[in-house]
């Protein structure tokens, strides 16, 4: 992210949110963290998640048990595709 972040000439400290849970009692959540406050200029976005293995958020995919076991725990708080779109959608280059 440092690397990123230094290439755009962000601030050195993020803007930091939870992405709200649509399951409480679900194990797993996200944290979004922002670099850049106008979403029409340059941005460095990282989402961690906590207490989730190597597999990506989904709502409408949810892994076979199998590899769950393999790959870790996957949150369903949000659709990654849909989330990864809605930030690069309105992007351009200065």
């Amino acid at each position: 992210m440092k690397f990123w972040r230094e290439l755009a000439q962000l601030p050195a400290s993020p803007v930091m949110s939870k992405v709200p849970q649509r399951d409480a009692s679900e194990p797993t959540s996200l944290v979004r963290y922002v670099w850049g406050s106008d979403p029409g200029q340059t941005q460095v976005e990282f989402r961690k998640m906590e207490n989730a293995g190597h597999v990506q958020p989904s709502i409408a995919h949810t892994l076979p048990w199998v590899l769950r076991v393999i790959l870790g725990k996957q949150n369903g708080d949000l659709e990654f595709a849909d989330e990864t779109w809605a930030f690069f959608k309105n992007k351009r280059a200065p």
